[in-house]
């Protein structure tokens, strides 16, 4: 069993959540989506619940991974705030955002939080931690002063994801991208030189 038929089924799986919903979804499903036999499907998944969190896994992973090249660019030439922002579009998209239906969408995302609430605190600290290494090198850089709101870069990138997380539960917010631009740029003006 390689590889790439585990990527290949946990991809089928996600596309099968994505038209289907969770409780739609079944292994028959996916097995019939992917191409593969339900009794490969069973060797690389248990069940429809680990096939679920198996495809949130991959997407947080394939975040993490586009977070790589920014912060890489960050210890360069990226000016901090830019790159808080782009780390954050990247870390911010909503797991399920093809899901055009609104009541298939909530209960995608009531199973992700069911089912895979630990992956989610694991991004969450995860992209803290990334914020926080670019606010540190900006600091020592003296790019940033965060004596004025009298706040350590830990606290700050906590409060920034948290700010982040919070807008991404508004659906009723109509234009989220540039409100998450709107709140990047109080932050940056609350820490200018």
């Amino acid at each position: 069993m390689t590889n790439n038929t585990n990527s290949a089924i946990i991809r089928a799986a996600r596309q099968v959540f994505i038209t289907h919903g969770y409780k739609r979804t079944n292994m028959s499903l996916i097995s019939k989506q992917s191409g593969f036999s339900r009794v490969t499907i069973h060797k690389h998944l248990k069940n429809k619940d680990d096939a679920f969190r198996n495809s949130i896994q991959q997407i947080l992973i394939e975040s993490q991974q586009a977070c790589e090249p920014i912060l890489e660019a960050a210890k360069h030439d990226l000016p901090c705030w830019l790159a808080i922002e782009n780390l954050l579009l990247e870390w911010v998209t909503p797991v399920f955002e093809e899901v055009a239906d609104h009541l298939k969408l909530q209960e995608l995302k009531y199973h992700a939080q069911e089912i895979a609430s630990d992956l989610f605190a694991d991004a969450h600290k995860s992209i803290e931690n990334m914020i926080a290494g670019v606010l540190e090198s900006a600091v020592q850089n003296k790019k940033i002063n965060l004596d004025s709101i009298n706040i350590t870069e830990s606290q700050l990138a906590t409060l920034i994801v948290s700010g982040m997380s919070g807008l991404q539960a508004r659906p009723d917010i109509m234009n989220i991208k540039q409100t998450k631009k709107n709140l990047i740029k109080v932050f940056e003006v609350a820490t200018a030189i």
